[in-house]
């Protein structure tokens, strides 16, 4: 027997009409107790005339539901030993009153408990028992049971929403990877589920607003997670785009130093190369033009094209590669400037290296041949310089040398000489 006898007239000595696991020897005087209650709805819908509706899902042969209507219409349900009698007003104001006989009921199960007791002992306290209930008056209402249901309704729909809270607190510790938060949380959370159990088992009412609640936050709790997740991966994109730009300048300041064969130049390079990869599932692609810049570009109707955050981030990382690469160009255009410089420097002394040699060898040779004149002409050198300045303008309207014309004026005086001579 999973319930003792003095359960089975809980809902007729006391205002407790729970009747649910009673004993066989109490199941008959259960069925007479749901007659009863059908009985009073029925004269309820009968004297109210027919206007009068019973509430929704209103069950007829619960004798929880009819004593909070019979109450509802300014009645009462009251048992005066083995006979129930209820009353109320009808809708005229008058007071109806039904009452009905328990003594048969009561004493089958008196005799099904009696033949059930296993000692003495039993028999007397049953004997006790159903003496009690045929001399004692109980007046039921329902009052007290349905504040006692509708607070552990409300304690249950508040463990729910407790429970609600404490896994959007987990969600939140799981995406920013706190696991001392992530576990009391998950203490909390237990601790809530355990309270939710006690009342649920104490809880004899209506499921609808317990149900009701239950998906409301579900759906809240999904988006939520769904919100959370994508916020998580905004962040981690945002992070990937910061930490390829720095990669990046590392790259680019390792090749200006010549450090391609270093060890941190290819951790660097491996970490470009997998921060690529994280950038391209996000939506991000890696573009190098061909001048060798290099730029993040969100593709068309992806997370990093719709949201600010990581627009903000991609603005930011190509400033910072823009930087780098010029910096690495202007290093290589400074580069190639010196040496075209050196190159220039170098041809441009060899060209006045040449020139010099050339000048000193012409003015050798425009001195010899001015020699040559004078020595014909036997003039002074005040004639000497008259003369050469006389051949620098014939020079100029030939075409030629200061040198060739007095080369040729000296051949010429020469053999004016000899003519002379003959």
């Amino acid at each position: 027997m999973a319930q003792s006898q003095s359960d089975i007239f809980s809902f007729l000595i006391t205002p407790e009409f729970d009747t649910k696991g009673v004993t066989d020897s109490g199941k008959y005087l259960e069925e007479e107790v749901k007659q009863i209650a059908e009985k009073i709805s029925n004269q309820i819908s009968e004297v109210m005339g027919r206007g009068f509706s019973f509430p929704k899902n209103f069950k007829k042969d619960d004798i929880n539901e009819v004593t909070k209507l019979v109450e509802s219409l300014g009645g009462s349900v009251k048992r005066t030993g083995e006979y129930i009698t209820s009353s109320f007003k009808d809708a005229s104001g008058t007071t109806v009153t039904l009452k009905q006989n328990l003594k048969d009921a009561i004493d089958v199960a008196e005799a099904e408990s009696l033949k059930a007791a296993k000692n003495i002992q039993e028999v007397i306290n049953i004997r006790k028992e159903f003496e009690q209930l045929r001399t004692s008056t109980a007046t039921y209402s329902g009052a007290e049971q349905t504040k006692e249901q509708n607070q552990l309704e409300q304690n249950i729909i508040k463990s729910i929403e407790e429970q609600y809270n404490y896994r959007l607190k987990i969600i939140d510790a799981q995406n920013s990877g706190n696991k001392i938060q992530e576990n009391y949380y998950t203490e909390l959370l237990n601790i809530a589920k355990g309270e939710e159990q006690v009342y649920t088992i104490q809880y004899n009412g209506s499921q609808n607003n317990i149900k009701f609640k239950k998906q409301e936050l579900a759906q809240e709790e999904r988006l939520y997670q769904k919100k959370s997740d994508s916020v998580k991966q905004e962040n981690e994109l945002v992070n990937a785009i910061k930490q390829y730009a720095k990669q990046y300048q590392t790259v680019k300041q390792l090749e200006s130093k010549g450090q391609q064969n270093t060890q941190a130049y290819t951790d660097a390079k491996n970490a470009l190369q997998q921060l690529t990869n994280t950038l391209t599932t996000y939506g991000v692609k890696v573009v190098t033009s061909s001048d060798g810049t290099t730029k993040l570009v969100a593709q068309q109707n992806s997370m990093a094209d719709s949201s600010n955050k990581v627009k903000t981030a991609l603005d930011n990382a190509n400033g910072s590669l823009a930087k780098a690469d010029t910096a690495r160009n202007s290093l290589s255009k400074s580069i190639q400037s010196s040496v075209e410089n050196f190159i220039k420097y170098q041809v441009a002394m060899e060209a006045i290296n040449k020139i010099t040699s050339e000048f000193t060898s012409a003015i050798y040779d425009m001195n010899q041949a001015m020699t040559q004149v004078r020595m014909v002409t036997m003039g002074s050198y005040e004639d000497t310089v008259a003369l050469a300045d006389s051949y620098t303008k014939l020079a100029k309207q030939l075409g030629t040398t200061t040198t060739t014309v007095a080369e040729g004026a000296d051949a010429w005086l020469k053999c004016l000489g000899q003519v002379k001579s003959l």
